[in-house]
């Protein structure tokens, strides 16, 4: 309300208001006050119902002592995740940890492989010395592991 040419364009640069240095000061900054105010309040409630209407299936959880908002997405087109962040980015205030899930399931089937292997190292010293002292230090080695791959087949129909 009482902001100098300067403070006003800050306020515009922010807001992505082009300055025009013609347009006398009051007027600046009744357009700085509109767009200030032509957003909705960001609630928890608005971001739910946002979040909703963007992504159809939402689970929202906050969690205000660890300063932690969880998110939970089932979204599978092109280029939704990235919106999806923008909009946390934009409406979610910046000190809280934002930790986003989105989920992409689909029925498979296949196969599981396991496999592993045990060794077993032996040493000898031979030697026709019989009045020599041998120490033998023997590493056995056990080791196993499993190994899972899957395959994905995407049919596209109609392209």
């Amino acid at each position: 309300m009482t902001a100098d040419s300067t403070g006003i364009s800050v306020f515009e640069n922010m807001l992505g208001i082009a300055t025009d240095l013609s347009i006398d000061l009051e007027t600046r900054r009744i357009n700085v006050l509109a767009s200030m105010m032509n957003h909705p309040p960001y609630t928890f409630k608005f971001l739910k119902f946002l979040l909703e209407k963007f992504a159809g299936r939402v689970e929202l959880a906050q969690y205000p002592n660890d300063f932690k908002l969880v998110v939970r997405t089932w979204l599978e087109k092109l280029g939704q995740v990235d919106q999806l962040d923008y909009l946390l980015n934009t409406i979610v205030p910046a000190n809280l940890i934002i930790d986003s899930t989105n989920e992409i399931t689909a029925n498979g089937t296949g196969h599981l492989y396991v496999g592993g292997v045990v060794t077993a190292v032996e040493s000898y010293i031979l030697s026709n010395d019989i009045s020599g002292t041998y120490e033998i230090n023997n590493t056995e080695t056990l080791a196993s592991g499993v190994h899972t791959f899957e395959t994905i087949e995407i049919n596209m129909k109609g392209a």
